[in-house]
């Protein structure tokens, strides 16, 4: 399966679109930050540099509402860092590689620490629409591809473990604790979309452990682990499931809507975060 593959085709392309954009910036990342729907933080960068992702060689077009499709280079209290303000979905169309090319982008220009964040559904009583859920596990439920399999396999091997490391995950309880931030933590449930969930479906992923749910995140979070990238992954809880009349109503404007109302909190987080990353 693994011979129609090499591992150059997909770093090939991230190389030279990095070597690109160091040119035109002079920028070299240390951490990155992927944003979900609506959500808008770090407006205030030092050294601002914004960058549509159509203006970055290679780099896949997005069409997602609420998705601005920008990457913002700059630096924070003088650590460089790189916001990549919408991402990349399956079910827009688009192949594995072009999903997590922005990973793979992030990887070529030196990127450490990759934050990732997203808007997700609460399954569970104790979730509220602007709740912050700190991702310590994750169940893949979207069909893979032989691609996304075999570049896995090519990059890690057959035992590659994939998982959110402890000491990341204390430093985020620890940030939120001095930005004041209530989070809770939680297991994400990855679906390939675009349709929202049926009760029963939402019944069985509650049953099957998971806390929150949503659309992206999983295949990024995974390539970022195989790539040796510390990850953490954080949702912002835009709308509950566990109410049958407020799930049947449930929009992505709605979604967009309490990302960005939250979004303040987050940035707080993140912010604290920042400064323990090594």
């Amino acid at each position: 399966m693994h011979t129609a593959y090499s591992l150059e085709t997909i770093f090939e392309p991230a190389r030279k679109a990095a070597e690109s954009l160091i040119a035109q910036t002079g920028i070299r990342p240390e951490c990155a930050i992927v944003l979900g729907s609506g959500i808008e933080i770090f407006e205030d960068l030092e050294d601002t540099q914004v960058l549509p992702f159509s203006a970055i060689e290679g780099f896949p077009a997005a069409s997602v509402k609420g998705h601005k499709g920008e990457l913002t280079l700059g630096k924070h209290q003088g650590k460089p860092i790189a916001i990549f303000r919408g991402r990349l979905h399956r079910y827009e169309g688009h192949p594995w590689r072009n999903v997590v090319f922005p990973i793979t982008l992030m990887h070529a220009l030196g990127v450490k620490h990759v934050v990732m964040t997203n808007s997700a559904g609460g399954i569970h009583h104790y979730l509220t629409p602007g709740d912050l859920v700190l991702i310590r596990d994750h169940i893949y439920f979207q069909p893979t591809s032989e691609e996304e399999r075999a570049f896995l396999y090519l990059q890690g091997g057959p035992r590659q473990l994939f998982n959110y490391k402890p000491e990341t995950l204390a430093m985020a309880i620890d940030a939120a604790l001095e930005a004041g931030v209530a989070i809770k933590h939680g297991t994400y449930a990855g679906l390939i979309g675009p349709t929202y969930e049926t009760p029963a479906e939402l019944k069985l992923f509650g049953k099957a452990g998971a806390d929150v749910v949503g659309m992206s995140t999983v295949p990024e979070a995974m390539w970022a682990q195989a790539l040796n990238m510390n990850v953490v992954c954080i949702s912002c809880v835009t709308n509950v499931t566990h109410n049958i009349a407020a799930l049947a109503q449930t929009s992505h404007e709605e979604v967009v809507e309490v990302a960005q109302r939250s979004s303040q909190n987050l940035e707080n987080l993140l912010k604290a975060l920042l400064k323990r990353l090594p």
